[in-house]
């Protein structure tokens, strides 16, 4: 995962990360998960299995584009 390194040094700094790849990117690819445009519910599943009420959204390239749908369709990450 590329962002492993940042994620570290998020932590390092006393910061909580919690790094994911959504569907059809990066290790979930390699698993073979397809894509789909519904990015928001395992975004959502993500936030309510970790209880994630402040927090920041980082995505690179297409996953940018989705996020800013997910952020959309759940409110909670939008505020």
């Amino acid at each position: 995962m590329e962002w492993l390194p940042a994620a570290l040094a998020l932590r390092d700094a006393g910061l909580d990360t919690v790094i994911s790849d959504g569907p059809r990117q990066g290790t979930a690819l390699d698993a073979g998960i397809p894509m789909t445009p519904d990015w928001h519910l395992p975004v959502a599943a993500i936030l309510d299995y970790f209880a994630l009420t402040e927090f920041t959204l980082l995505e690179l390239s297409l996953g940018g584009g989705l996020l800013i749908r997910a952020a959309h369709a759940n409110p909670a990450s939008a505020a």
